[in-house]
């Protein structure tokens, strides 16, 4: 035998030509796949199960979700209502607009919304009727400088 023979990498099972044989895949005995079965068979049944079962998901999430937005007979209980044209963010002349600007969205609803001039986030409060109470939701703005 020649040195470069000796030198030259031998072929052995899983070389080119030759289907490597898996002792055991992805969970299944080497029994139940057969003898001769080679490794990728295994593998390519496991990437099918996978590709399965995220099209179920996605399948059932969209059942899920459409219906999520299907449109409410009664309108969910919400009565509706009208939001302004625009508001008043306060500008140049400071001393002619009003500290608060008080919308009716319905007549349960009332949205104020504290001027531009008096603090810097501009926010927005609501007033909800109820039968017998009144609920006034603030967003959180924060301290300003009105009694």
């Amino acid at each position: 035998m020649k040195l470069r023979d000796m030198m030259r990498p031998r072929a052995t099972a899983g070389s080119v030509g030759q289907p490597r044989v898996a002792a055991e895949s992805v969970g299944e005995p080497r029994a139940a796949m057969g003898a001769g079965t080679p490794r990728w068979a295994g593998r390519r049944k496991l990437r099918l199960e996978r590709w399965v079962w995220a099209a179920v998901l996605v399948a059932w999430a969209g059942v899920v979700f459409i219906q999520a937005q299907a449109p409410q007979p009664d309108g969910a209980g919400i009565e509706p209502g009208k939001l302004p044209a625009r508001w008043d963010t306060g500008g140049p002349k400071c001393m002619e607009l009003p500290e608060w600007q008080v919308h009716e969205y319905n007549e349960d609803l009332y949205i104020l919304r504290e001027s531009g001039c008096v603090h810097y986030e501009k926010p927005f409060l609501y007033l909800i009727f109820g039968k017998d109470k009144a609920m006034l939701m603030d967003t959180g703005a924060g301290t300003t400088e009105l009694a």
